[in-house]
């Protein structure tokens, strides 16, 4: 006999300075809180075992697990519900180390006919194992972390700018452009898994943004999320090619500059992606390609950015995010990386009148440095 997972729920609550509220939504926890799960599935899969396993992230060097019996909790119509109790500070002591940090859990039903597993994204459930860090997310955040007041209660609209509004006004010179802007068709790869380029642009810039920021006041938006808006080959510009500079198809910093004056005149904060766990292997920090002026970190281990990464076998060998080539992984603990982070661009955007940043995979920054710390601590 095998059971298909198609019928199994989860719910949550939490309970915090004395009171109990549902948190089936909630994405982070607090770590002065106890949380609930409750998992119910159809009554005639008897279980003679229902645990829950809560693991460590290994990419920040946490491969503790820990495993939770479940108890019956009630019957429901024709469900049984087990329920599942964990202290947030203490599971996250016990697996991160300090308290806080990026977790992931799945259950485990086992019957007679075989253990069904729910909790990650696969939905064909018999024995089947999960990889490392595979599962649901729990996030675990320091009870003292305070939202800036400013941002509390307000609305984000975020906006992917290549494809949000085409002005006219900016210069598409040099660069591949769909003009079917309804109907045209993204790139895909020629196959699964196949490489895709992203060189092609619809042309949306910063200038149809500010055409549109009183649609954006109407809808009762506080602030404006932009996805990158550096220079970068591709419309996704998240492997950023200069830091330094916004894209000239978005119109350049002088775009920039106007819609931070006209978003401030209507109220409205503008919030950039700060992407820092990895740069473009096509930018003047890298230099794979050799499109920029010899000094990138191809072009020579002397280069001021060789620190920022890390290579196997230099040149053609090298750390990368999520093994994609063209995104060669940052050392963000490199003290040349943070001086100049810190240093001439956040003093740049900041000056400019940007007012906050979204950052990028910011787990996996937090989590790759704490193992840097621990493995160089050993």
């Amino acid at each position: 006999m095998e059971y298909k997972i198609v019928e199994v729920t989860e719910e949550k609550k939490m309970i915090h300075a004395g009171c109990e509220r549902d948190a089936t939504l909630f994405g982070a926890f607090p770590n002065d809180c106890t949380v609930v799960f409750y998992l119910s599935f159809p009554r005639d899969i008897v279980a003679t075992e229902v645990t829950m396993t809560v693991r460590g992230d290994p990419v920040a060097g946490n491969v503790k697990t820990k495993r939770i019996f479940g108890e019956f909790f009630r019957l429901r119509l024709d469900r049984n519900v087990f329920s599942f109790k964990l202290d947030a500070a203490r599971v996250a002591e016990e697996l991160s180390g300090d308290g806080t940090g990026l977790l992931f859990y799945h259950y485990e039903i086992t019957t007679e006919y075989g253990t069904l597993i729910f909790g990650g994204e696969e939905r064909e459930p018999v024995r089947f194992s999960f990889a490392d860090g595979a599962g649901r997310q729990l996030l675990i955040y320091d009870k003292a972390l305070e939202t800036p007041d400013h941002a509390k209660g307000g609305i984000i609209y975020q906006i992917f700018p290549d494809r949000f509004r085409r002005s006219g006004r900016v210069s598409t010179e040099g660069r591949k452009i769909d003009p079917d802007w309804d109907g045209g068709t993204p790139q895909y790869g020629e196959y699964p898994g196949a490489p895709v380029r992203n060189d092609v642009f619809f042309g949306g810039d910063l200038y149809g943004v500010i055409e549109k920021l009183s649609y954006i006041k109407f809808l009762g938006a506080t602030a404006i999320y932009l996805n990158p808006v550096f220079t970068s080959p591709s419309n996704h510009r998240y492997d950023t090619a200069d830091y330094m500079t916004v894209d000239p198809l978005l119109g350049g910093d002088v775009a920039l500059v106007n819609l931070l004056k006209a978003a401030k005149e209507q109220g409205i904060d503008v919030i950039l992606d700060g992407v820092f766990a990895h740069t473009g292997a096509d930018s003047i920090y890298f230099n794979k390609y050799h499109n920029y002026p010899p000094h990138g970190a191809c072009d020579s281990p002397d280069s001021t950015y060789y620190d920022w990464y890390t290579f196997e076998k230099f040149p053609d060998k090298y750390a990368c995010w999520w093994a994609v080539d063209i995104l060669p992984r940052v050392n963000t603990d490199a003290p040349s990386f943070r001086d100049f982070i810190f240093g001439p661009f956040l003093e740049k955007w900041m000056n400019m009148g940007v007012a906050g940043w979204r950052i990028d995979v910011a787990d996996e920054v937090v989590r790759i440095e704490r193992r840097r710390h621990r493995e160089g601590a050993a």
